[in-house]
């Protein structure tokens, strides 16, 4: 069972999810400045309320919802409608993630500072579930099924001694009832996880630079990789299974082969591996997010540093999977349209982006590959 103090957890998870309030920078120390490479420009835009720090987009395109600082959820019935609706959260402090139901039908989000797992109805807006899952709660996500969701989330084991081990929690997407308990077997702290496309397995990324694939069938780990020198920020699947993306707080994106190839999940788990395949290095100390594009030929990388004085630099870029070069980058916050998120559309035609302007924007996704 994992073991850690619960100060160690809380500064795991304050890393991760207020990293954009941070200001690791010295004074006088000059922010990263990053000028566009491309000449393209956002084919729709729409000021929100304030930062957003977490976008999802439905599997059928149609829904595009975006969660702030200030704990809304704005969310837009088609994509480029120019008054979206607000979903006002009334959790405590920014929106550490959101997803949405396969069906479209609900949108879950959690909090940081309420530490509560919501639910709402996407066509109403209307607050379904609403659970306190207790300390280290940093994301939520709906299986490809839309049967389970899952949060992750610290248990604690001896109250004593105030430690905690660390935990995906499987819960009833209807209730928020909690259904079953993964436990770690290793000293490792879990910072963000994703689903495999066939729902059998999650990739769990951890607070000391690994990733992890486990078994949602035997609920056993598979397999283990050293990624990252710092806490690891994301984990996300191709559409078709067969690679991985990481991010960390090393300032780099790490993509993965899941080998073998085509057969995840399989009987003989036991065979289960992930090879380095390219290292995406950024001049930035953080890396946020990643998303890859449905075909898998791309990935979209959300890139974030501190500077003095409360001043950010966000960025955002797209890298060729295949080769693991940047092919186009938006620049910073500040001369360009750098930001804390971005997403594809399931068609790729689109990526949508919330920027440091308190901004969503969507580009068409060939003007940013210079085709247009």
């Amino acid at each position: 069972m994992i073991t850690c103090s619960t100060t160690a957890s809380f500064l795991a998870a304050a890393l991760l999810v207020m990293m954009p309030m941070s200001s690791s920078a010295t004074a006088g120390e000059p922010l990263i400045a990053l000028k566009p490479t491309t000449k393209a420009k956002p084919a729709f835009s729409v000021n929100v309320s304030d930062d957003v720090l977490q976008l999802a987009c439905s599997l059928d395109g149609k829904l595009l919802v975006a969660g702030t600082r200030s704990s809304e959820l704005v969310v837009w019935d088609k994509p480029f409608e120019k008054s979206p609706r607000v979903i006002q959260s009334k959790g405590k402090g920014s929106i550490t993630s959101v997803t949405i139901s396969p069906d479209c039908k609900h949108i879950a989000a959690t909090s940081w500072w309420d530490q509560h797992l919501r639910v709402f109805e996407s066509a109403t807006g209307r607050q379904l579930v609403a659970v306190d899952c207790g300390h280290g709660l940093t994301q939520a996500c709906f299986s490809p099924n839309g049967k389970m969701l899952a949060t992750s989330g610290n248990m604690i084991v001896s109250s004593g001694r105030d430690e905690v081990a660390s935990t995906l929690e499987l819960r009833d997407p209807h209730t928020g009832k909690l259904v079953e308990i993964l436990k770690g077997e290793e000293s490792e702290e879990f910072t963000r996880f994703g689903f495999h496309p066939k729902g059998d397995v999650l990739a769990i990324g951890c607070r000391s630079g690994k990733v992890q694939l486990w078994s949602l069938k035997t609920r056993k780990l598979l397999a283990t990789a050293d990624a990252h020198l710092k806490a690891v920020t994301d984990v996300s699947f191709s559409s078709d299974g067969k690679a991985l993306a990481s991010a960390g707080l090393d300032g780099q994106a790490i993509l993965w082969m899941v080998t073998p190839l085509n057969t995840l999940p399989r009987k003989d788990e036991s065979e289960i591996k992930l090879v380095r395949s390219h290292t995406l290095k950024t001049p930035f100390e953080t890396l946020a997010k990643v998303a890859w594009s449905s075909k898998g030929t791309h990935i979209v990388v959300s890139c974030y540093a501190a500077g003095h004085r409360g001043r950010r630099c966000t960025n955002i870029s797209i890298w060729e999977t295949k080769s693991g070069k940047e092919i186009s980058n938006l620049g910073d916050g500040e001369n360009g349209h750098g930001g804390f998120t971005a997403t594809f559309c399931p068609h790729d035609e689109y990526v949508f982006c919330g920027d440091a302007r308190s901004r969503v924007c969507a580009w068409r996704f060939a003007s940013l590959l210079g085709m247009n």
